[in-house]
């Protein structure tokens, strides 16, 4: 017999997501918003006036402008396809997915970052100590501290936690909890970690591009096991934001930040806090009044 207790019952006006379309569905949706947001940005820069500011290296104001602009139109594009979603397949809103501001909210979203801070700092900390490093690439230090604070909030927040966690901690997550929330925190993971398949993390040959996909999929187990746990995604957004901030942050100390022993090591202390959390979540179980009823 599970330990978990009774979780709380929902708050007033939250409307569950139906089930009413199969989970494969739900997560080429969820693939497609991703791209999709990425790529309305790609259409901004194709008009010829925009892609030549955006080149001018003599006017590095409005440059900097239009990739800060760029970012935020990201997110404004996941949030219009998100609502689209919600309206259209779902019959729902958006704070449904979870997506809402509420008294959970800060100290969720704080909790997230605190653990990224902690996992991925001490991480990168021992392992330039023990020489198990290299270089990543890209140098924060030759830049501006206030062009730093602000390039890297934008690509932590706007560009991928934010936008990024609405889609796959928020509406992925909800709308496949009807066969359980453990395992739709796995299967979101999963996903969201073969889709980084193509990101460049300073990977040099096939096995490193397997072995990177480490660190998102663990970070995202524990985005979603904080999530269960704090009763708010906006852990799930300070978990995601918090491992580029910590990053950036250990470039600032001068640690080295790239390779695969980091990408390993990082992976399984988040997937370690994520099964933390999952085995809390199960004793416990959630206030977050979208999922408080589905089981575990």
């Amino acid at each position: 017999m599970s330990a978990q207790t009774t979780p709380a019952e929902p708050e007033s006006g939250v409307h569950t997501p139906k089930p009413s379309l199969p989970e494969i569905v739900r997560v080429v949706i969820a693939a497609v918003l991703m791209i999709a947001m990425n790529i309305v940005p790609l259409l901004l820069l194709a008009i010829p006036p925009v892609a030549a500011a955006a080149r001018d290296r003599s006017n590095v104001a409005l440059a900097g402008t239009l990739q800060l602009g760029s970012m935020a139109l990201v997110l404004v594009s996941a949030l219009l396809l998100l609502w689209i979603v919600a309206r259209t397949v779902d019959r729902v809103r958006l704070r449904d997915y979870g997506i809402e501001w509420n008294r959970r909210s800060l100290p969720g979203l704080l909790i997230g970052l605190g653990v990224s801070l902690v996992v991925v700092v001490g991480a990168y900390a021992a392992l330039t100590a023990l020489g198990l490093t290299r270089e990543a690439p890209g140098d924060l230090t030759s830049q501006p501290l206030w062009q730093i604070v602000l390039g890297v909030f934008f690509l932590a927040f706007v560009l991928q936690g934010i936008p990024e966690e609405f889609i796959w901690r928020g509406y992925l997550l909800t709308t496949l909890q009807a066969k359980g929330l453990v395992r739709a925190v796995w299967i979101s993971a999963a996903v969201f970690g073969v889709m980084h398949l193509i990101s460049q993390g300073g990977q040099e040959n096939l096995l490193e591009r397997f072995l990177y996909l480490l660190w998102p999929f663990g970070f995202a187990v524990a985005a979603g096991a904080l999530r269960l746990t704090t009763g708010s995604l906006w852990a799930a957004v300070g978990i995601h934001a918090g491992s580029h901030v910590a990053g950036a942050t250990a470039q600032g100390l001068g640690l080295s930040t790239g390779g695969p022993a980091s990408w390993i090591v990082m992976g399984a202390l988040y997937t370690a806090v994520g099964v933390w959390a999952l085995s809390r979540y199960r004793r416990r179980g959630t206030s977050d009044p979208q999922l408080a009823h589905a089981p575990a």
